[in-house]
């Protein structure tokens, strides 16, 4: 049995009816997800659904090193939702890019047990649409912005999702989810930094200016933004 309060730490649990709400809460199981470990590939569909409580997921499109990461999901949502009823592509790559726990159900039980027009599947659907966004918005942000304006929206992306103002990576890693080289990446973080809107470590970015970031990112972080938003609220 899972405790009540953790599971409404998750945006898309929380908005479940109470009837609802009840019934999904025997079929769900607490487990620890470790930083850069897989949830599914294009080979191995993922076998569960996760609701971040406070892990972060990535989900990649593309092959090998040309993989970049397209949408992000933290306790807003849930990882593992299939895009195929919607007519989107699927993604290549799922993997946890903060560690942290979540809930999981069996994709297999979400088939069996909640039909598709249960309110679960209904609101799954509704969160899809906040993924798509997301794949849309990554897609031109690579083709039209600059690199800085696309290392502050993923900067940005991240900490929205976290509960500090420091992120565990490395600019090596920030450049293998972008697509980018690593020296541009390297460029654009040692400028933000000379300037005093981060803090560079080994393997860790400190935010100390978040409204300035928020300034130099794409209009794309604040779509995406917006997008998430009117999903918690509907």
């Amino acid at each position: 049995m899972s405790d009540t309060n953790d599971l409404k730490s998750n945006s898309l649990l929380s908005a479940l009816k109470p009837e609802e709400f009840d019934t999904l809460m025997p079929e769900l199981e607490l487990v620890s997800l470790d930083e850069g470990s897989s949830l599914s590939t294009n080979k191995k569909p993922a076998e569960f659904l996760h609701f971040p409580l406070d892990a972060v997921a990535g989900m990649y499109q593309g092959q090998g090193k040309n993989a970049v990461q397209v949408a992000t999901t933290g306790n807003e949502g849930a990882v593992g939702i299939s895009l195929n009823l919607l007519g989107a592509p699927v993604f290549n790559k799922t993997e946890v890019i903060s560690s942290g726990e979540a809930y999981r159900l069996s994709t297999d039980t979400l088939n069996k047990k909640f039909q598709l027009h249960s309110p679960l599947q209904q609101l799954l659907m509704r969160y899809s649409q906040v993924l798509i966004t997301q794949m849309k918005h990554s897609s031109g942000c690579r083709r039209s912005h600059s690199i800085e304006q696309q290392l502050c929206r993923w900067l940005l992306q991240s900490l929205d999702r976290l509960p500090s103002m420091e992120l565990n990576t490395t600019q090596q890693m920030i450049a293998n989810k972008l697509g980018l080289t690593l020296k541009s990446v390297q460029e654009t973080t040692d400028r933000l930094r000379s300037i005093g809107l981060i803090d560079l470590g080994n393997d860790y970015i400190g935010i100390h200016d978040r409204r300035s970031l928020e300034d130099r990112a794409c209009g794309c972080y604040s779509r995406i933004k917006q997008e998430i938003q009117h999903w918690s609220l509907a």
